[in-house]
């Protein structure tokens, strides 16, 4: 069976802007309204290293979301595509994910409870949101944290009712099974759901419904 056949079809989007936190900067973003009560949040890798909110993981990720009934936005940070401003240091990328929680509660989209999913430097960027008492979730994914190159706070999960998620490549070049595992242990709860997938690097590169699965399998509700 083909990677393809295994990947969702992308659902209908429509273009939104928003504003960042506390700022009068624009962001782009991708929405997606589903059936359910619950959404989620999408954050995207590096922007000084191409990252944006058509990654295709974040793509599979939107895909996964959205086969399970959420809401889903995916947004460029500040300084990326068609956003305002420019590259935040990682600080000013937190204001902007505060920003798309926002628009979330005000669309009334996340009435259900939110899901926060981030990608790589995008897993930085909802820990430091989290940890840093900038707001919360019902659930977290982080797909391939860089602990090699980032060291990522952890943040109270015991609040989180769909749990924490965590998923790597095997032959991931930025952090070691090993270190991810060491990073589950270290918070506040006595299970964090983890993967490792055989064969896969970083960007999950033929083993993208890997990464489809592994959020279809977040407890969200079923309705």
């Amino acid at each position: 069976m083909s990677q393809a056949s295994l990947i969702p079809p992308s659902p209908e989007q429509e273009d939104i802007y928003f504003s960042a936190a506390d700022e009068t900067l624009l962001l782009e973003g991708k929405l997606y309204r589903g059936p359910a009560s619950w959404g989620a949040v999408i954050c995207h890798p590096h922007p000084q290293h191409g990252g944006t909110m058509y990654n295709k993981v974040v793509d599979s990720a939107m895909r996964g979301v959205a086969s399970l009934g959420g809401s889903v936005l995916r947004f460029n940070y500040r300084g990326v595509g068609h956003s305002e401003g420019s590259y935040g240091e990682g600080i000013g990328e937190v204001r902007d994910l505060k920003g798309a929680v926002q628009l979330m509660d005000d669309e009334n989209l996340s009435l259900g409870g939110l899901l926060l999913v981030g990608f790589s430097f995008g897993t930085g960027v909802i820990s430091r949101y989290l940890s840093e008492g900038e707001g919360s979730s019902d659930g977290t994914v982080l797909i391939a944290p860089p602990l090699q190159n980032f060291s990522l706070p952890t943040f109270p999960v015991q609040g989180q009712p769909w749990g924490l998620h965590m998923i790597l490549g095997e032959h991931d070049q930025f952090c070691t099974p090993a270190l991810m595992q060491d990073y589950a242990a270290s918070f506040d709860v006595p299970q964090v759901r983890t993967q490792v997938v055989d064969g896969a690097d970083h960007f999950f590169h033929g083993l993208l419904h890997e990464v489809v699965q592994f959020i279809q399998g977040v407890p969200v509700p079923k309705e």
